[in-house]
């Protein structure tokens, strides 16, 4: 028996190969893809039954300014929002949102 590859060894150095592959790409894309703040705005709090989403912001802070210019310019005095990080749109009825995160 020579000294060459064990039987069985290049394809778990194949397999090995692609996880590491996936899990770069992953790695990647998450560094690579912006953060995006959803602003969300309840007119008619303290019911979240009304509900209007404005557009996405790369800063938290323009987020949370573009909802309460909503809130003063419509004149819902008792409105309310909040502000969703990296929001993807659940359920059959695309109008809710799934967010890694909210703040007000």
């Amino acid at each position: 028996m020579g000294g060459g590859v064990p039987e069985g060894a290049t394809g778990v150095r194949g397999a090995s190969l692609l996880l590491l592959l996936a899990v770069g790409t992953a790695v990647a894309w998450t560094l690579l893809t912006p953060d995006r703040w959803l602003a969300t705005v309840y007119p008619e709090a303290p019911s979240l039954l009304t509900h209007v989403h404005l557009d996405e912001y790369d800063m938290l802070e323009d987020c949370r300014l573009a909802a309460r210019s909503y809130l003063r310019q419509t004149g819902a005095t008792d409105g309310m929002y909040e502000c969703g990080l990296n929001c993807e749109p659940f359920g059959s009825a695309g109008d809710m949102m799934l967010c890694d995160e909210t703040t007000g």
